[in-house]
Order: C-alpha cells, then sequence, then structure tokens
C-alpha cells in the first residue's frame, strides 16, 4: 500500500495492528509486515493462519441407539492437532 493513502500522522510500526474497513464498511484488522518510505505491507490473514493449532476436546456424553447391556457410555479425552501440511500448504 502506497504511503500516501494512509493518515499523515500515522507512522505504523512493524507487527502493529491497524484497524480497517472495506469498501462496503466491513471492519477487518491486518498486520503491518513490511514498511519503507514509500509503501507499507499489510497482512490481512487471520494472525493464526500458517500456525500448528492444538485443540483439546472433552466428549462428556455418548449416547447408543441400542439402549440395555451393550450400549456404549464413557468419557473420553483427546487431542486433535491440525498442521498445514493437512490441508496442502
Amino acid at each position: 500500500m502506497d504511503r500516501s493513502e494512509l493518515p499523515p500522522s500515522l507512522n505504523p510500526g512493524i507487527g502493529q495492528q491497524l484497524n480497517m474497513k472495506t469498501t462496503g464498511g466491513e471492519p477487518f484488522v491486518v498486520t503491518v509486515k513490511v514498511k519503507d518510505e514509500a509503501s507499507v505491507t499489510l497482512d490481512a490473514n487471520h494472525p493464526l493462519a500458517g500456525k500448528d493449532l492444538t485443540f483439546q476436546l472433552s466428549w462428556s456424553r455418548c449416547f447408543s441407539e441400542r439402549p440395555g447391556p451393550h450400549a456404549v457410555v464413557g468419557v473420553w479425552r483427546f487431542a486433535l492437532v491440525v498442521r498445514p501440511s493437512c490441508f496442502g500448504s
């Protein structure tokens, strides 16, 4: 983005997050990645984009469609790790 498109009083630092709006008025956040005298490179990806995410899930109930002595009821705990490589990145 050309620096002339930013307010003159704004001197963003690398890593700083800025609130922007789409042409339709919808708000979104960008992060300053690179800047020089003439331009600023902004990243509009979510801050967690490209990172490994670990989710801890707790399954509190399990219902069987077949009530009786063979019904499965229990509590399980597990972790799910999602890596970008799972999605072909």
